[in-house]
């Protein structure tokens, strides 16, 4: 039981490292989450600070799902424990410790999760949704394109039921995020981005 928890509380401790957070503060010395959507994420770093930063933070966010999952099959081989481990990445961006509970909505976190867990499956549409990210310039709609045909891709290719059941729950995940932030802020409009102060 106690290896369980450990494994918890490493993976959640890495996802909880606040990649946008940090960034906007280094790039315009502004907290993210009070700005934009208000939350430190992918998306609201790409509306309000600049797509290239918010690729750098996409790769570092994704970067934390696999290396979470890395973890888990190091140290407790299965199914099981990489499952859990891609929960507590997840919820570690999401709600983490060190900004008191308010982070992203974890959906470049789980994508680097699944790309681990069904590597087969998440890693064409990953590379698929830039189209569509391209053509609208929406997260969502690119996010969208990976997290709905992922479980009948999965279920497809016959990959275990229980990993299937996995590529619905982490997006459930990322959803319930979302609404929890619609229930803190019903309505409130994008809070624009201060301009960077001007050398003299």
């Amino acid at each position: 039981m106690l290896e369980w928890m450990a494994l918890f509380l490493v993976c959640y401790v890495v996802g909880s490292i606040p990649s946008a957070y940090l960034l906007a503060k280094w790039l315009r010395g502004v907290d993210i989450r009070t700005i934009g959507y208000r939350n430190a994420g992918v998306a609201n770093i790409w509306r309000q600070l600049s797509p290239k930063a918010a690729v750098l933070v996409l790769l570092i966010d994704a970067g934390k799902g696999i290396a979470a999952v890395s973890i888990a099959k190091k140290f407790m081989p299965g199914d099981t424990a990489t499952m859990l481990a891609g929960i507590a990445a997840v919820a570690g961006h999401n709600w983490p410790a060190f900004l008191r509970f308010h982070g992203g909505r974890g959906a470049a976190t789980a994508i680097g999760v699944l790309t681990s867990v069904l590597p087969f499956v998440a890693v064409p549409l990953a590379v698929f949704s830039i189209i569509p990210l391209w053509v609208t310039n929406r997260f969502t709609v690119a996010l969208l394109c990976i997290f709905i045909p992922m479980p009948f891709l999965a279920w497809k290719f016959d990959a275990p039921s229980h990993l299937v059941w996995f590529s619905i729950a982490l997006p459930v995940l990322v959803l319930l995020s979302h609404l929890l932030a619609e229930l803190l802020w019903p309505g409130k409009p994008p809070i624009p981005v201060p301009e960077a102060p001007r050398s003299a």
